[in-house]
């Protein structure tokens, strides 16, 4: 795996306190298998993860698998959301928690979901782990 994708391992696996930036939310509606919409109508880009789009060129069994997936697991379930940025869509990127379990790492466990480097989702200024909470030890420990 590359460094990207092992840091964004890293986020996923962190079991850290949930920062100021968490908020619970009900989730209405999941459009495919990293992209849900609460019900104050915020859009949110799950975090570090990818999923086939339910858009014309994709598997739509694989696609629609995914988003069945997550939409069993979260809609209609109040979840916590850890916001990161904002993508170039105008989506929250963030992660998802639901009774305290990681939403994406889940997804990735059950093959609904590939780990993506924290570069090729473009969150703006990122520029270093520690605002996650992430240490050099702990990247150490995931390579």
């Amino acid at each position: 795996a590359s460094l990207g994708q092992c840091l964004c391992a890293v986020l996923l696996l962190q079991q850290a306190a949930l920062s100021e930036t968490s908020k619970e939310v009900v989730i209405t509606s999941c459009y495919d298998g990293d992209t849900c919409t609460s019900s104050t109508g915020e859009s949110f880009r799950l975090a570090c993860i990818d999923t086939l789009s339910t858009g014309k060129r994709a598997d739509p069994i694989t696609a629609k698998a995914a988003r069945d997936y997550l939409s069993e697991l979260v809609v209609g379930r109040k979840v916590t959301i850890r916001r990161i940025t904002t993508d170039h869509y105008g989506r929250t990127v963030a992660e998802l928690f639901l009774d305290g379990s990681n939403v994406q790492q889940q997804l990735v466990s059950s093959g609904q979901a590939s780990i993506i480097g924290i570069t090729q989702i473009n969150v703006p200024g990122f520029t270093s782990f520690k605002s996650y909470g992430i240490s050099l030890l702990d990247i150490k420990q995931v390579l």
